[in-house]
């Protein structure tokens, strides 16, 4: 069996790769542009405001009783529930719905667990990503209109506001990623900014967490990258 994904997809395949829930249900993967050790998503609770109020919308208790109480309602009504709740991170504000270190299906987060060997050996892997596949996140700013353009006083702000790197934060990495996706011929190219945005948040989100999980995987089983 062949599991394959695309974006959010290529992340849940990922999840599979190092979930112990899932060791022997399938024999090969494919993701395309979706790693699970990207910090756009995957992550651990470290506040439960968001949740509380999720479990109130569908009228079940915070506990271990919570999932067993969710199974028991329509998509229909967790849809309703969990709309406009969001957590302020990363793109300016995030679904609740996402992957979290559960202790079960996720025993730690997914970038710790390749780097430490803890995936599927026996499966092949093909990985790879579009391009442009962080416009997305560009487009849907909900503070900033990009539609003609971006200048560069907002790259800077999308930078130095944390809006890519997700988990982490430092001053070095923002001065060194601002000097990289800076058009110095024309910084006052809105166009050429706007792509500098797209390729900033695709390489952060996207490229680096799978080309982590690639090298990872390239250690010990067959692995083909196409870009």
């Amino acid at each position: 069996m062949t599991i394959f994904g695309q974006s959010a997809g290529g992340i849940s395949v990922s999840l599979h790769l190092v979930s112990p829930l899932s060791k022997g249900l399938f024999h090969r993967a494919i993701m395309q542009s979706g790693a699970s050790s990207s910090p756009l998503y995957c992550g651990q609770v470290t506040d439960i405001k968001q949740l509380k109020e999720f479990a109130k919308r569908v009228n079940c208790s915070l506990g271990p009783d919570l999932v067993e109480c969710l199974r028991g309602k329509t998509v229909e009504d967790i849809t309703k529930a969990k709309r406009g709740i969001t957590i302020s991170k990363s793109i300016g504000s995030q679904s609740i719905v996402g992957p979290i270190v559960d202790g079960e299906f996720l025993p730690d987060l997914p970038e710790n667990l390749f780097k430490t060997g803890k995936f599927h050996p026996e499966v092949d892997v093909i990985t790879g990503v579009t391009s442009n596949e962080g416009s997305l996140f560009a487009m849907i700013m909900p503070r900033y209109q990009v539609k003609d353009g971006v200048s560069l006083e907002m790259l800077e702000s999308v930078v130095r506001n944390g809006m890519i790197y997700g988990r982490q934060k430092h001053k070095l990495v923002e001065d060194l990623t601002l000097l990289l996706y800076t058009n110095h011929t024309d910084p006052n190219n809105q166009i050429a900014v706007r792509q500098s945005l797209m390729e900033c948040y695709s390489d952060s989100g996207f490229v680096a967490p799978l080309m982590l999980e690639a090298k990872a995987l390239a250690k010990v089983i067959f692995i083909f990258c196409f870009f």
